[in-house]
């Protein structure tokens, strides 16, 4: 049964990814007991910090290591293969702050005012279907473009 994860990623680091065809992605050695737990199929969104959603993929296979620079900032060596299913276009993003009230892991007390990124500071966490289908849905409507 597939399970759904929402990561952060860095503007500069998703513009790498897209160069890339957002074919890799990774993530570093102290995330290592939530990265095992990934498997082919699970799904994922992508929230780039200080902007918003931008991409949402399928995991093809368990992850493997790899020291290859590809990002800034680390090496990020947990790697997956995905397939990415739906992509913003360039400079485009959904906004949390149209969906919030609607997705569980935001805690009520950040839904209001300007508190709200702190429920996007963990670079890797499981998400419920729902939530992941919210963002999904919401992303669709507003860019109907796969990749």
């Amino acid at each position: 049964m597939a399970k759904y994860w929402l990561s952060t990623i860095s503007l500069q680091n998703f513009e790498i990814d897209r160069a890339n065809d957002f074919y890799i992605a990774g993530f570093e050695e102290r995330h290592l007991k939530k990265v095992i737990q990934v498997e082919a199929g699970d799904r994922f969104a992508y929230y780039v910090k200080g902007k918003g959603f931008g991409l949402v993929c399928t995991i093809l296979d368990r992850c493997y290591l790899s020291w290859k620079p590809i990002w800034q900032g680390g090496i990020f060596p947990c790697r997956f293969e995905r397939h990415c299913e739906l992509v913003m276009p360039s400079g485009k993003f959904l906004h949390p702050r149209s969906i919030l009230s609607q997705l569980s892991f935001v805690p009520p007390y950040l839904k209001s005012g300007n508190r709200w990124g702190l429920a996007f500071h963990s670079n890797l966490r499981l998400i419920t279907e729902s939530d992941f289908q919210v963002i999904e849905d919401e992303m669709r409507r507003l860019a109907p473009r796969c990749v």
